[in-house]
């Protein structure tokens, strides 16, 4: 078995460094951009305090694909404030 694969079968290994002590953060995350913006809340994310890497479990990549392929399902529609600095 590859190192590789060991650290996927453990989530508390890091999948890039292999370092112990990955933890879950909750962020929110802005994707695309303009009107066809979305921001997803609490969205869970592995970080390593070891090598500073964040990413997420492939069952959250799937939930990802899932809202933004139908964002009006699930969104709540807010208004928001938004600064640009183009010229």
């Amino acid at each position: 078995m590859t190192e590789e694969v060991k650290n996927n079968l453990n989530p508390d290994l890091c999948g890039f460094c292999g370092a112990p002590g990955v933890k879950t953060v909750y962020k929110d995350k802005l994707f695309g951009k303009s009107e066809n913006a979305v921001i997803i809340e609490n969205l869970p994310v592995r970080h390593c305090e070891t090598c500073g890497e964040s990413y997420y479990d492939p069952e959250v990549s799937r939930l990802i694909d899932e809202i933004l392929a139908h964002p009006g399902e699930r969104a709540i529609r807010r208004q928001i404030n938004v600064v640009s600095l183009a010229a």
